[in-house]
């Protein structure tokens, strides 16, 4: 059965199952045109060049896409995605892609002058890839980009607030799922509860 949804702007998130979240600060002068995400693209393919492709038959591909649709509200920037194939020399017309991130706004971002803030990136794929990539946009765009970190009690408490404010009934099941990220062999702990008894749990 295929899950994946189509004909919604989220679905680009949605569909892929594990995310790395970052904070970004405004990018100074990022223009939306076809020949300037091109030019961008060009700088992120050549930064993977030379910073990883030891690997000489190795070949880096990069993509950087308007998506006028990912957006909460008509104020918001449009979001951006860049996706980062790879393909041996030998073949290629082969590719897989190794890297792709989506930078969004969602209705929270600030208006700097000859600035876009695009506050939330979002990444998956090779950390490495991941490095270049946003060592490249700080340089291009005179920005910072800054990893997340949750503790666990603050996981706990972003995922238990939505029991708070949920309609289910107190017998209906409150499912923790922890999968380890790129991992292709089944490694998954799944614990139930019932509702009722996590607001036990959580309210002492």
């Amino acid at each position: 059965m295929n899950n994946h949804v189509i004909n919604d702007p989220l679905a680009v998130i949605y569909n892929e199952g594990h995310w790395r979240i970052n904070r970004v600060s405004p990018m100074h002068d990022l223009q939306y045109s076809k020949i300037k995400l091109k030019q961008y693209a060009s700088k992120i393919r050549q930064a993977l060049v030379s910073t990883i492709n030891t690997n000489s038959t190795l070949k880096y591909g990069a993509i950087m896409e308007n998506l006028p649709l990912l957006k909460y509200s008509e104020e918001d920037s449009n979001g951006l995605m860049i996706t980062v194939t790879s393909s041996s020399q030998e073949n290629s017309n082969k590719s897989k892609e190794v890297y792709a991130a989506i930078l969004l706004s969602w209705g929270v971002s600030i208006t700097v002058d000859d600035a876009t803030h695009l506050p939330y990136m979002l990444e998956r794929g090779e950390q490495k890839v991941g490095t270049a990539v946003k060592n490249t946009l700080q340089t291009i765009f005179d920005c910072n980009i800054k990893q997340y970190n949750f503790t666990q009690h603050q996981l706990l408490e972003f995922g238990f607030n939505f029991v708070e404010n949920d309609t289910s009934r107190s017998t209906d099941p409150f499912v923790l799922s922890y999968k380890t990220p790129q991992v292709n062999f089944k490694d998954k702990l799944t614990l139930t509860f019932e509702v009722g008894d996590v607001h036990t749990i959580w309210n002492g």
